[in-house]
């Protein structure tokens, strides 16, 4: 019975810290995954609206918008 208990009381630990390993590589993944999209949202915009766009594009609704 006293064993029965220690191996619950194991398995409940065991799952909590791979929860946090989990959550906390998810964590990170998301981060990454945001930064990536700054990077590339900001690398568009130069190209759209950096110094050799056309006139067309400078107008744009992309390039009228301040980040």
């Amino acid at each position: 019975m006293l064993r029965s208990i220690y191996l619950q009381k194991m398995i409940v630990f065991t799952v909590n810290r791979n929860s946090i390993k989990v959550g906390a590589a998810l964590i990170v993944f998301i981060a990454v995954l945001v930064a990536l999209t700054d990077i590339e949202v900001g690398l568009v915009r130069w190209v759209s609206c950096g110094p050799f766009s056309t006139p067309g594009e400078d107008r744009s609704e992309l390039c009228k918008r301040k980040l």
